[in-house]
């Protein structure tokens, strides 16, 4: 073993006998790659003639199925021709049969058309026979037919003479038709005007009805008026201021003679009385004492009574109860129109107090539409349409409260004491 591994050895080592086994083991690579090449051409030769076959094999194949198709096609057509030639054989029988029953059928007939033909001659001897009675009938139908026809045109003449007349009412039956309209049209005027005649009766009887009522009122009031006066030395005489409280059943234009010393029982809901009260606030200007105002609401009895009083044209009323002890007087005559120098004064009063509700209510709503609270304070831009309804509102209440304290502070008939811009 030693000696043989040292042979090897000394091949491998040996560089000559290196190249020659390399050039072997690349020669046998060469002839292997030959003998593959070789047969892989002899494999493509087999594989090119193996298409060619198939390629054979393939037509062949399409031909044969496009025989086949064809024979089946022409078996198919051949099952039909046979069915229809069995179908045609079947017509031909079934015509045949009613062939020989439509001759059948005919022989029938025609004995039947023999008896009736024979039937017919009869009957054609007794249809002449008829015919001639038929004819001495018609004879006299054409007699009778000139008869009618003289008598048709006696009718159409009638007829005519009937159609004028028809006409003749018809026109009459429009212009009853039109006057009829004319009468609904007047009725129909004559009902309103009947309606409203009743409501103005009833209206008529609610006034007299309020009249009577009103005149027992007067008569009872007369008598309460007559118990008031206890003596000429109870009456006193006196004019109003012009504030325009109590506008315009009582203006100062006019004075009224009141009554003193009156009982609580004697002073009713709707009575104006001349009152002392300071301390009561409402709509009561600055610094008033005396006030005379309508009775709205009573409380109490006797000495305890008390009144809520309220000016006809104030918006609230005076806020508080008064006692039967501020009363000073009730109204028991009003003297109109005997003040007139404080016509000036009114004036100017009512119109500045007019204007100043007129700002009030025009400052309200541009409020409201700037989304702002009814009280309380509202920031908007300067020169605003609210901005300028505030400064007219306070321009119409400097104006309206510079006349209203000449209206307080005025001492006589016609006496402004100061001038308002």
């Amino acid at each position: 073993m030693r000696e043989g591994g040292s042979v090897v050895t000394r091949v491998v080592h040996s560089p000559v006998l290196g190249w020659v086994l390399l050039f072997a083991v690349m020669a046998a690579f060469v002839v292997t790659a030959v003998l593959l090449s070789r047969e892989l051409r002899s494999a493509q030769a087999d594989l090119l003639e193996s298409e060619a076959s198939l390629g054979v094999a393939r037509q062949r194949l399409a031909a044969t199925t496009t025989a086949f198709q064809t024979l089946q096609g022409a078996h198919v057509q051949t099952s039909r021709n046979l069915i229809n030639e069995r179908g045609t054989r079947n017509q031909l029988q079934t015509d045949k049969n009613i062939l020989l029953q439509d001759k059948a059928n005919l022989t029938m007939t025609l004995a039947t058309a023999r008896a009736a033909g024979a039937a017919v001659s009869g009957r054609l001897e007794e249809a002449i026979a008829a015919q001639e009675g038929l004819h001495i009938e018609l004879t006299a139908a054409n007699a009778a037919i000139g008869s009618l026809s003289l008598a048709k045109q006696e009718a159409e003449s009638e007829l005519d003479d009937l159609t004028l007349a028809h006409t003749t009412l018809t026109a009459e039956h429009h212009g009853l038709g039109v006057a009829h309209e004319a009468l609904q049209g007047q009725y129909t005027v004559l009902s309103a005007e009947y309606d409203q005649w009743n409501r103005e009766f009833g209206a008529i009887v609610d006034l007299q009805d309020r009249a009577n009522g009103l005149r027992t009122d007067i008569l009872q009031m007369e008598e309460r008026r007559r118990a008031l006066i206890l003596s000429r030395g109870s009456e006193f005489v006196t004019g109003f201021t012009c504030t325009g409280s109590m506008e315009p059943k009582l203006t100062c234009l006019d004075t009224a003679t009141w009554v003193r010393d009156v009982a609580p029982a004697d002073i009713i809901v709707g009575a104006t009385i001349d009152v002392y009260h300071p301390d009561c606030g409402g709509d009561w200007p600055d610094g008033v004492l005396w006030v005379a105002h309508r009775v709205i609401d009573i409380k109490g009895q006797d000495d305890d009574q008390r009144y809520w009083l309220k000016g006809d044209n104030n918006e609230h009323p005076d806020g508080c109860w008064v006692p039967h002890a501020a009363v000073r007087g009730y109204i028991i005559a009003l003297h109109k129109n005997t003040r007139p120098a404080n016509a000036v004064l009114r004036n100017n009063v009512n119109a500045s107090w007019e204007a100043y509700k007129a700002a009030r209510h025009t400052y309200a709503k541009l409020r409201a539409a700037e989304g702002c609270p009814v009280t309380g304070t509202c920031y908007v831009l300067d020169h605003s349409p609210l901005w300028g309804a505030w400064h007219a509102l306070q321009r119409a209440w400097t104006l309206y409260d510079c006349w209203r304290t000449n209206a307080l502070e005025s001492e006589y008939p016609g006496h402004i004491p100061h001038q308002c811009p």
